[in-house]
């Protein structure tokens, strides 16, 4: 999908749902659903944004992250750019966790 005017976007979302017979004879389900969000404002900010969610056996995990990088230049086959990321996650297991990150990341 685009959106207009001049501001490219992809949208993407999924589910998924499975069962397993154990081999005591009961059965067990789980569940999860993801969605992830990227796109370019003009060619010097960039974004990514994903997320699930889920249920199972052991209880509900998620997370979610998102990336934001500033193109600071390019020259030939090229970039330099300045990535900034945050995440968290959480299940009923593990507890909550959150990070941040930036930095210089050079691609030729």
């Amino acid at each position: 999908m685009s959106w207009y005017p001049g501001i490219p976007v992809t949208f993407e979302a999924g589910f998924r749902w499975t069962a397993r017979i154990a081999a005591s004879g009961g059965w067990n389900s789980e569940w999860a659903g993801t969605l992830s969000l990227s796109g370019a404002l003009g060619g010097t900010l960039l974004f990514t944004a994903a997320g699930s969610l889920g249920r199972g056996p052991a209880g509900s995990s998620g997370d979610a992250r998102t990336e934001i990088v500033i193109v600071l230049g390019a020259c030939t086959g090229g970039e330099l750019s300045l990535p900034i990321r945050f995440a968290i996650t959480g299940s009923d297991a593990g507890g909550v966790a959150v990070g941040a990150g930036a930095g210089f990341r050079l691609t030729w």
